[in-house]
C-alpha cells in the first residue's frame, strides 16, 4: 500500500467452480505501508507507515489516531506487535516504545532506545522472550518479569 497506492478490504465470496469473487469494502490512502505489516486487534489496524504510527478501523478505513506526524518523525517506517493488548513498537532508529493498544489513543508507557542503526524487522515474542533486530545486531529481552 505504500508508494502512494493506499489501501483497502475486500470481502471474498465462494462463486461456482470452487472461485472466490471479491467486493470492495473499503480503499483509502489511510494506510501507505511498504514492508510493514499492520496488526489486526479488536477492530483496528495498528501498523506504523511510510508517514507515522497509525490506527485505523478495520470495517470503514477511518483513522482512529496518528502518532508523529512531524517532518523528521521517528515513528515512520517502524514495526509493530501486539501481545496480551500491549502493543511493541520498533521504531525505524532503534527505540521500542510500549502502549495499551487502544483506538482512543497512544499512551506510551515505556520507552527505551534498544538498538543502533536501522530497523526494519517485526519485534517476535515467544515465551516471553522478545526478539528484535537492526540491520547488523540482534537482541533478546526476558519480558517474563
Amino acid at each position: 500500500s505504500g508508494y502512494g497506492f493506499g489501501c483497502g478490504v475486500f470481502k471474498l465470496a465462494h462463486a461456482k467452480d470452487d472461485m472466490l469473487t471479491g467486493k470492495q469494502v473499503w480503499k483509502s490512502k489511510a494506510l501507505k505501508n511498504k514492508f510493514q505489516t499492520p496488526v489486526l486487534y479488536k477492530g483496528n489496524l495498528y501498523t506504523s507507515d511510510e508517514q507515522m504510527l497509525k490506527c485505523v478501523d478495520f470495517n470503514t478505513g477511518d483513522i482512529r489516531w496518528r502518532k508523529g506526524e512531524s517532518l523528521f518523525s521517528r515513528m515512520k517506517h517502524g514495526t509493530t506487535l501486539i501481545a496480551d493488548g500491549y502493543l511493541f513498537v520498533l521504531s525505524e532508529t532503534g527505540e521500542l516504545q510500549l502502549a495499551r493498544a487502544s483506538p482512543k489513543g497512544y499512551q506510551p508507557i515505556a520507552k527505551e532506545k534498544i538498538l543502533e542503526g536501522r530497523c526494519w524487522t517485526a519485534p517476535v515474542l515467544i515465551n516471553g522472550r522478545l526478539y528484535v533486530r537492526s540491520h547488523t545486531k540482534a537482541v533478546c529481552f526476558d519480558m517474563s518479569r
